[in-house]
């Protein structure tokens, strides 16, 4: 029998506590753990579930993220994933703050704010997370990507660059997020590309502008959270077998 230290443990009467087992997010057929938008008011289109992966579509008429019913501290989490060509996507964590917009045409680029999830007939709604991202993206092909490296696949979207570029296969890729206490680690690949600590002024940076701000950018990391697959309205992208273990 191979000795760990759980066993090693036991045999003297003590113990670590019940070992953490991973928890399925995704059952492979239904929207089941998340909150669906079909069935939210106004209904919205922007995901589905196609041969065994939810699936984000593209330019849909009321644009939003998938967000997990269930909130967690620590946490990690695998999944698989895979893009357009030239595609852009992300999961979320930290969720932060809310913000809805009215547009006249597909994507987030052009709108105004508004106050809740009700838009006026005849326009595209948008529901924007502000949260903390993992990158997801066609790092060759997305005009986002050529922007900056702290915008490519690894990234803390917008704030860190991966410590080495992302070694992306065609079709499927894996991917690992994990927090524990300040720590947060991306990996795509088996390859962890970035570890940062989310009390580096950087990460807060964003928050900064007003009171209530840096209020819910405190209680974003001070508390169990939400997890989010970004739906970025240019293109599909595709999730499955996620798990959790927190």
């Amino acid at each position: 029998m191979k000795l760990t230290r759980r066993t090693l443990l036991s045999s003297i009467g003590l113990s670590l506590g019940p070992a953490h087992a991973a928890q399925t997010l995704f059952d492979g057929r239904t929207l089941a753990g998340w909150h669906d938008p079909a069935k939210l008011k106004p209904a919205g289109d922007s995901w589905s579930v196609v041969d065994e992966a939810f699936e984000a579509r593209r330019e849909p008429n009321l644009l939003e993220d998938l967000v997990t019913v269930k909130a967690w501290l620590d946490f990690d989490l695998t999944f698989e994933w895979k893009l357009d060509p030239g595609g852009n996507s992300g999961i979320k964590y930290c969720l932060v703050q809310h913000h809805y917009f009215e547009n006249t045409e597909p994507g987030w680029i052009h709108g105004r704010r508004v106050e809740s999830r009700r838009f006026a007939p005849g326009t595209r709604g948008l529901v924007y997370i502000a949260a903390l991202e993992l990158q997801l993206i066609d790092d060759a092909a997305h005009p986002d990507a050529l922007r900056g490296p702290d915008r490519r696949t690894g990234s803390l979207y917008g704030v860190l660059a991966p410590d080495q570029p992302a070694r992306l296969r065609p079709g499927w890729n894996e991917g690992r997020l994990v927090r524990k206490a300040d720590t947060v680690e991306h990996w795509i690949n088996g390859h962890r590309l970035l570890q940062y600590q989310l009390s580096n002024p950087r990460v807060s940076a964003r928050w900064q502008r007003n009171e209530k701000s840096k209020e819910d950018f405190r209680k974003a990391i001070a508390e169990p959270r939400p997890l989010a697959l970004q739906n970025h309205g240019d293109s599909r992208a595709w999730f499955r077998r996620l798990n959790i273990t927190a």
